[in-house]
């Protein structure tokens, strides 16, 4: 007889073996691990046997859950969510009165069951799934409004969903429905409480000095958060789901550094889970009582699909949110998720420890409308976008590895419309510091990594910029980007007294040199950091430039023809409608106009330099310091 270790370790290894192969294939991983489960289980190969593990099947499946919700919550931006502030409150609110009431009837009327069956139905299916909606808006690319709208609502509906479910069951097994609404809202309530309780020890802990050693942050994050859970579900049972979603969303902000720190490897954490707990829930369904569900079971889904979501959708999205063909793509978009498997295995245990019938016919018919949702709302998905226009075409980002004060400047100036700035650093404090500035991505992690280029999506990035203090780093991330991530352009910061080696491996890479020649940037950002710069906004006049004496005439004062060490250009424009940075490829033309940073202790200096170059200062320009509101923390 298989030990429930080796169930757990099996599920464990398939999950992950499935979310590999479906990285390479480029499709949603629930795919292959719903296929994994039904393959490996009692009604395949018999190899995971989910009924071995007993109740501690349930127990390691609220676990998993509680873990993968902490994450979604670290995962949500409240700056991004509250330019959607009418959206996301009614989808979460008219959004899944909507979804359930509509599910209900759909279940009542066309798999003809009873009232109650149908209402638990529509009470398990108004979540839609965060895991699933997040790496299919990593292949769509959908515009940042809809992105938001549909990450936000996946995040948080679904703890309402799970509440609901649970309230739900009880009102049919016999309680009022006031009785009902004042339970859900004492468990919201309680969950509320709990989550901003967990949330501030955390982010306190993090937060003051030496009140926590480094190495054990994500332990301890981890372990008050389960137990956490676990303490707020036995004074009320689906709180510890909202506790756990809004302590995730409340760190994010009340301790930027803890979030960005914790966000890999929740990251990881919940990726072991949605794998473990997908194969371990697909090869507990019996396919019988899919099969029994025959084409009403069908028509629910589809109904479900695309009659009641696209309602939800009109009822919940105002046009001044999204535009119609933007509701459109919401109206598609609805696959479900691990939290609808898990909270249907769990409903349909209680419904057969109460005497209810109808449990796993209740449990297939979701397992169903998360399969096909899935295949045919993700797997379209892309199409579905293109056709509607609301996709973001092309590469059309620019990538910064190190997110200095420079970088920061830099990233400040090459953000416009058509194109995003994504910072990428190993420093904590940087990354929070550009994700409390907003406006750009920033990816905490060793841009050498694979798994770090993948969060950052530089397959869609058009630029690279390499912009570490280590010139090793620096050419060793460019050559990557464009051997195994294809970039087509990648941009290298050289050092001082590093002139030979560096510019021959920067041709053999086809890579160029940031700035136009090696730069000392310890010392810029040092600069910038105490507030001893301000930035020029110049025009290039080739006829202006003042030509070396010759060798029979009187000693003039030389001066260089190129920026020095008082002053730097950072980017050029010619058509004044984007600015790319300045390299070593780089040749200006009259009418080119350029941002120079000036080191204001040897500002007329660095004036008399950029003149005798050939640049002068725009008079319709305003002269501006790079002080610590604009570039530091």
């Amino acid at each position: 007889m298989q030990s429930p270790e080796f169930l757990v370790a099996i599920a464990l290894g398939a999950g992950v073996i499935c979310q590999l192969l479906a990285y390479h294939m480029r499709v949603p991983s629930i795919v292959l691990l719903l296929t994994a489960g039904v393959l490996l289980g009692p009604e395949g190969a018999g190899v995971i046997v989910p009924e071995r593990l007993g109740d501690g099947l349930f127990g390691v499946v609220a676990l998993g859950v509680a873990v993968i919700l902490f994450e979604g919550g670290l995962a949500m931006d409240l700056r991004r969510l509250r330019r959607e502030s009418v959206a996301i409150p009614r989808l979460i609110t008219i959004g899944v009165f909507v979804t359930g009431l509509g599910a209900a009837l759909t279940a009542r009327y066309v798999m003809q069951w009873e009232w109650g069956a149908s209402a638990v139905f529509g009470s398990l299916v108004v979540v839609t799934g965060p895991t699933v909606i997040r790496p299919l808006l990593g292949i769509v690319r959908a515009r940042p409004n809809v992105s938001t709208i549909l990450e936000a609502e996946g995040v948080f509906a679904d703890p309402i969903g799970a509440l609901l479910a649970a309230i739900t069951l009880q009102v049919v097994l016999g309680d009022t429905v006031g009785a009902g609404a004042l339970d859900f809202a004492m468990r919201l309530g309680f969950g509320v409480a709990v989550g901003a309780a967990l949330a501030a020890l955390i982010a306190w802990l993090i937060k003051k000095p030496g009140a926590m050693p480094r190495d054990l942050e994500h332990v301890f994050v981890l372990g008050v958060v389960l137990a956490a859970f676990e303490l707020s579900e036995s004074v009320y049972h689906e709180s510890g789901l909202v506790a756990v979603t809004l302590a995730g969303a409340l760190v994010i902000q009340w301790a930027p550094r803890a979030g960005v720190v914790l966000r890999e490897f929740k990251e990881q954490l919940t990726n072991a889970f949605i794998g473990l707990l997908f194969v371990l829930l697909a090869a507990d369904i019996a396919l019988d009582d899919v099969l029994a569900l025959g084409w009403r079971g069908v028509a629910t889904v589809a109904i479900v699909a695309f009659v009641v979501r696209p309602l939800t959708i009109l009822s919940s999205v105002p046009a001044s949110q999204a535009t119609l063909r933007e509701r459109a793509f919401l109206s598609w978009m609805a696959p479900r998720g691990i939290v609808a498997a898990a909270v249907a295995s769990l409903t349909a245990l209680a419904m057969e420890r109460q005497g209810m019938e109808g449990g796993p016919a209740m449990r297939a018919l979701v397992f169903l409308t998360i399969a096909v949702t899935v295949v045919v709302q993700g797997g379209l998905a892309p199409i579905v976008a293109g056709l509607l226009g609301v996709r973001e075409m092309g590469r059309s980002t620019v990538v910064i590895l190190g997110a200095g004060e420079l970088a920061l400047i830099l990233g400040e100036r090459l953000i416009c419309p058509t194109r995003k700035v994504t910072f990428i650093d190993v420093d904590p404090e940087r990354i929070a510091r550009i994700e409390n500035k907003g406006g750009f991505g920033a990816i905490w992690g060793n841009g050498l990594e694979a798994t770090t280029r993948a969060r950052a999506q530089l397959r869609y990035a058009t630029t690279v910029i390499a912009l570490t203090a280590n010139e090793e780093v620096n050419l060793l991330f460019a050559r990557e980007a464009k051997e195994h991530d294809a970039v087509p352009e990648a941009m290298v910061r050289v050092g001082v007294g590093a002139r030979g080696l560096p510019a021959k491996l920067l041709e053999n890479d086809d890579a160029h040199m940031l700035f136009g020649e090696p730069v000392d940037l310890h010392m810029w950002n040092r600069r910038v950091r105490q507030d001893e710069v301000a930035l020029f906004e110049l025009t290039y006049d080739a006829d202006s430039i003042v030509a070396e004496p010759d060798d029979d005439s009187e000693p003039e004062t030389k001066v260089p023809t190129k920026p020095t060490s008082q002053s730097l250009l950072l980017a050029w424009t010619r058509t004044g409608k984007s600015w790319e940075p300045v390299t070593d490829r780089w040749k200006p033309k009259t009418g080119d106009r350029a941002l120079a940073i000036v080191w204001t202790k040897k500002r007329q200096d660095a004036v008399t330099a950029l003149t005798a170059a050939g640049w002068s200062e725009r008079r319709d320009a305003q002269l501006w310091r790079a002080s610590r509101r604009r570039a530091g923390p």
